[in-house]
């Protein structure tokens, strides 16, 4: 399915969008057959960005709240990070640089929160610091 998606981004930046369409709606269905969800929120940002190009600006921002829904109802932060940059790149698209500034702020605070759950900071260089069990310390 994510072979699937990026064929779908390739054909996107091609301009063919029907065939970026119609690849990224086929990935999108075999996410959800296999509850992958976190797959499912990547192609509803491509499938977004595509019907965005086509023209279809409301569709476009119902795959960015399918997003937002889906957060909402796994509870997982992650989730939310990846709903909220997409309606951010949604408003940046569509020149509402203000609803982009909120939802991009709203992102960063979810990245946050998904870094520091996952015991990864940031390090003062701009490399992260990843804490493994044991207190072992990898700097990347």
């Amino acid at each position: 399915m994510i072979i699937l998606d990026n064929y779908a981004e390739v054909m996107l930046l091609h301009g063919q969008l029907q065939k970026a369409l119609q690849y990224s709606q086929r990935a999108y269905e075999m996410s959800l057959l296999y509850s992958k969800f976190e797959a499912a929120t990547f192609i509803n940002r491509n499938l977004a960005d595509i019907n965005l190009a086509l023209g279809n600006r409301e569709l476009a921002k119902t795959y960015c709240n399918l997003n937002l829904t889906e957060a909402r109802e796994k509870h997982y932060n992650k989730l939310y990070y990846f709903a909220y940059n997409g309606l951010g790149n949604y408003f940046e698209q569509t020149n509402q640089k203000d609803s982009a500034a909120y939802y991009y702020s709203l992102s960063l605070q979810y990245a946050k929160i998904v870094l520091v759950s996952a015991n990864i900071s940031s390090h003062p260089c701009g490399c992260i610091t990843i804490t493994k069990q044991g207190g072992k310390k990898i700097v990347r």
